[in-house]
């Protein structure tokens, strides 16, 4: 500690303490005289600065006003422009109205103008004269005679065949500044036979200024050839002459637009804009816009007394604290010193108890003193430090460049922070370290070596390493996750791009994984993908990798793979290794895998290529019945595709009302008569067409949209069931396949009694169709949600029975009303010995049970007479009627009851 305290007394007397008391002021008043001087040096600039500044804001302001001026000017002549254009349109628009173009009934003319008028009140007035100049009709209903064949605007109108405009003149009546416009109708041979007119107010003005920022007291004047003003704003002067006899004669007399100062009749200095509104067809008037000089140098005055008024405040409060002050400066200065000697005594003292330690070396970087409290904890024995450079100590974690840096900086004898390195000890030990050191000098300047500090980093780095390997492994299985696993593929795809090597992706997913991890809980799924990854890790070899992507999907790199042979021997062995049964909770069970293989560089040479490939073949597994593998082939991505843009419209069509329903008749077999319909799905799809159930439902079942669908066509199929009642038809038995999906979605009773109770359909002519597979899977369960069915007087049916495995004895378990035998076993009868016989069996059967036996897919003379003989009970297919849409079927109904009579209710 000795040498610790003889190091530190040598900082602070070295590097912090070097100053020594100054030689302060010898009187009171010198001191403040000098102050004063400070002061006055020091505001002086400031003055200057703003007498300079307003002056400059001043010019500016001037500047801006007259820019603003002239930019009203702008305006209001782009303003003027505009409604000449819009004018022009309007009136061409009003010509081509049936009773204006051809004016021969007044009334009807007077309505047609008033009508266009009153979406444009600001016109004053819309009117048509004949060829003539003689007026024949007005928006207001004002039949005075008037003729304005002398009119300007009439006669340019006439001479030019279209559209002609007027001078601007106040008029005689309303003593209103005005313009008119008029537009020539001309007959089928061209000529001009009348001629729409309509006059607008200089009010625009009026509203331009009420929008605009003009300042206080502008004025806006336009005035004629004469100098007559023909509006103003404000508007005293309107119709007077213009009393600014400088402003009007520059008015006057320029040909273009320009500023000018001038003072107006009331006293008041304005700057004016000015400019000839160039669209007037004679150039008769002039536009003028003053804004007050006052005004626009307003703001800057302000300014400039608000700036003057706070120099001079802060300079005396200034002066105030520097007088006052005086007294305060030497005590004060003593106390910073003698505060800077206690500074002094606590960093002393807080540097024993620091938790870092302190070095020093010559001028040739070797060790000649470590001290500290942790110094033992930094495996720095003095023992084996002293007398040694850094490089030479049992150092690790350091590469030839870093420390050829280090060496360099510390020749250059520069300062240095944060050089990490490692120490390994004997006993196994390994500690981080981190130094920092700045160099030393002599009074004389010449380096003397370094002094700095070290701290102990191995918690943090031991945090970082943990850190990065959780960032690129799986934390359940400790497999390596997607980002590690997607920069090993990389470095495997560069390293065969170089070498011309082989390898495979095998993309692999767990089967009904989903069914294990919702029935036995998380935790038990976890254990198994634990399971999963410990089988994989040992069937393979110690050259490949395996990852975890996420879920129950692995992947795994199969390295020196040259052909797929060798690739079917691995994915052989992941099957083989995962199909063995899994001990969970003390029972066993079988998860199977769909494994899809991606060869390198056959099927793809990127990685983003080779994981999606292999994924389509994982699919492909999956679609070939599961527990499989199957290779990445052309034909199996383009099928891919296809299904893939099959899901993505089929997620629209719903929303987009693509589906439709279609209908097909179920028949008595004794009379003939028609006794239900059953509802059967379709889709039109907008480019594809109509695309059958077959091909889409399968889609719809497996991305989850069977459900809102099936809702659909619950909702749909009651519905049209009660509009045909309402069109005269009895009631009739409507039919309704339910998916698996569907019989296994917890608002299946909700759904059945919202579509009963929207369309008011009585429960009993409703009938459900479900398969034997959906009730064996499970019979507890089915059994409780048909019997909550059948109590809300809904009818069932087993649909494509003779299909599953169902027994007599599971059959009379179910509260079913109706066996449907499948199409299959009708289609080859009365000639299949085989289909005949199990045919008979299922009428024998549903006879016992008491059920309404139906028969599917019936096409010929031979099935009917063969059904009915056995006494089947009901038939339904092509022979009788085809599935057709809902008005089709109405008229079959009609068609039936006119041949039949009533219908038959089953």
């Amino acid at each position: 500690m000795a040498t610790a305290r003889k190091m530190l007394s040598t900082i602070g007397h070295t590097e912090i303490f070097r100053e020594r008391p100054v030689k302060f002021l010898q009187t009171r008043t010198g001191l403040r005289a000098r102050l004063l001087l400070i002061v006055l040096f020091a505001v002086l600039p400031a003055f200057a600065l703003n007498a300079y500044t307003a002056v400059s804001q001043r010019q500016q302001a001037l500047v801006r006003t007259e820019q603003d001026a002239m930019n009203m000017v702008q305006l209001a002549i782009r303003e003027q422009n505009r409604l000449i254009a819009s004018t022009e349109q309007l009136l061409a628009g009003v010509a081509k109205l049936p009773d204006v173009k051809n004016p021969t009934n007044y009334a009807r003319c007077h309505q047609t103008l008033a009508e266009a008028h009153k979406p444009f009140p600001h016109y004053r007035l819309f009117a048509v004269a004949l060829a003539n100049g003689e007026v024949f009709c007005r928006s207001s209903d004002v039949r005075r005679k008037v003729n304005i064949s002398d009119r300007g605007y009439f006669q340019r109108a006439v001479e030019s065949r279209g559209f002609g405009i007027g001078n601007y003149q106040i008029g005689r009546a309303t003593d209103k500044s005005s313009i008119n416009f008029g537009q020539a109708i001309l007959d089928d041979r061209g000529n001009v036979h009348a001629v729409v007119f309509m006059s607008l107010d200089l009010d625009w003005l009026n509203e331009l200024v009420a929008f605009s920022n003009l300042l206080p007291n502008s004025t806006l004047t336009v005035i004629d050839n004469e100098g007559l003003v023909l509006a103003a704003n404000p508007n005293e002067l309107a119709g007077k002459p213009m009393p600014n006899a400088a402003l009007k004669k520059m008015l006057l007399t320029s040909r273009s637009p320009g500023t000018m100062e001038t003072r107006d009749a009331d006293g008041v200095e304005r700057i004016y804009a000015y400019a000839p509104l160039h669209n007037s067809p004679s150039g008769n008037a002039y536009i003028s816009v003053g804004m007050p000089k006052a005004g626009a140098l307003a703001a800057a005055n302000q300014e400039f007394t608000r700036n003057l008024v706070l120099l001079l405040i802060v300079a005396t409060l200034v002066f105030i604290a520097a007088w006052a002050g005086t007294d305060i400066f030497v005590r004060r200065r003593l106390e910073a010193e003698r505060a800077l000697r206690d500074s002094e005594a606590r960093f002393r003292s807080l540097s024993e108890l620091s938790s870092d330690w302190y070095w020093e070396q010559n001028q040739d970087f070797r060790f000649t003193s470590c001290f500290g409290a942790v110094l033992e904890g930094g495996g720095l024995e003095s023992t084996d430090t002293l007398g040694k450079t850094r490089w030479e100590l049992s150092t690790a974690g350091v590469t030839e460049s870093q420390w050829h840096a280090h060496k360099q900086a510390l020749q250059a004898h520069h300062p240095f922070r944060d050089f990490e390195y490692k120490r390994e000890f004997p006993d196994g030990r390994i500690n981080y370290i981190s130094v920092s050191g700045v160099p030393v000098f002599g009074d004389n300047g010449d380096f003397t070596g370094y002094r700095g500090i070290g701290r102990d980093i191995s918690e943090r780095k031991r945090n970082e390493e943990r850190i990065q390997y959780l960032a690129n492994h799986d934390g359940l299985t400790s497999l390596p996750n997607r980002a590690m696993f997607s920069e090993m593929l990389n470095a495997a795809i560069q390293t065969a791009h170089r070498y011309k090597r082989h390898f495979a992706v095998l993309f692999i997913d767990l089967d009904r994984f989903k069914i294990i991890n919702d029935t036995l809980g998380h935790e038990v799924g976890d254990q198994l993908l634990k399971e999963v990854g410990n089988r994989l890790l040992h069937a393979l070899r110690a050259s490949d990798v395996v990852a975890r992507l996420g879920g129950d999907e692995f992947v795994v790199l199969a390295h020196e793979i040259c052909d797929k042979k060798t690739a079917a021997a691995v994915a052989h062995k992941v099957i083989s290794a995962l199909v063995r049964p899994v001990v969970l909770l003390g029972q066993e069970y079988r998860v199977t895998a769909s494994v899809g293989v991606c060869l390198y560089p056959s099927d793809a040479q990127d990685e983003q290529s080779l994981m999606k490939n292999a994924d389509v073949a994982m699919y492909r597994a999956k679609e070939e019945g599961k527990n499989n593998f199957q290779f990445y082939s052309q034909n199996i991505k383009t099928q891919s595709f296809e299904r893939l843009s099959l899901e993505t419209s089929l997620r629209h069509a719903l929303e987009q009302n693509q589906f439709f329903l279609h209908y097909q008749a179920k028949v008595d077999l004794n009379t003939d008569a028609i006794t239900g319909a059953e509802a059967l799905l379709r889709w039109q799809h907008p480019e594809l067409g109509v695309i059958s159930p077959m091909h889409f439902i399968p889609v719809a079942e497996d991305i989850g949209l069977i459900v809102p669908i099936g809702r659909w066509v619950l909702h749909t199929a009651c519905a049209q069931n009660l509009a045909w009642q309402r069109q005269g038809a009895p009631p009739l038995c409507m039919s309704v396949n339910l998916s698996p999906r569907q019989f296994v979605d917890p608002d299946l009773l909700k759904d059945i009694a919202a579509a009963l109770q929207t369309s008011g359909m009585s429960p009993t002519l409703l009938e459900l169709e479900i398969t034997e597979s959906m009730v064996m899977g499970d019979v507890e369960r089915a059994t409780r949600v048909l019997a909550a069915i059948k109590q809300m007087g809904v009818r069932l049916a087993i649909d494509d029975f003779g299909t599953g495995y169902s027994s007599l004895a599971q059959i009379k378990r179910f509260p079913i009303d109706t066996l449907k035998v499948d199409r299959s076993f009708i289609r080859e009868i009365p000639q299949n010995p085989e289909d005949r016989a199990i045919t008979e069996a299922i009428i024998a059967m549903g006879k016992t049970l008491s059920l309404t036996v139906v028969a599917e897919g019936v096409e010929t003379e031979e099935q009917k007479k063969f059904l009915r003989e056995r006494s089947c009970d009901e038939m339904q297919g092509y022979y009788f009627a085809q599935p057709v849409a809902p008005d089709r079927f109405a008229d079959l109904l009609r068609q039936h009851a006119k041949k039949n009579g009533p219908l038959a209710i089953g």
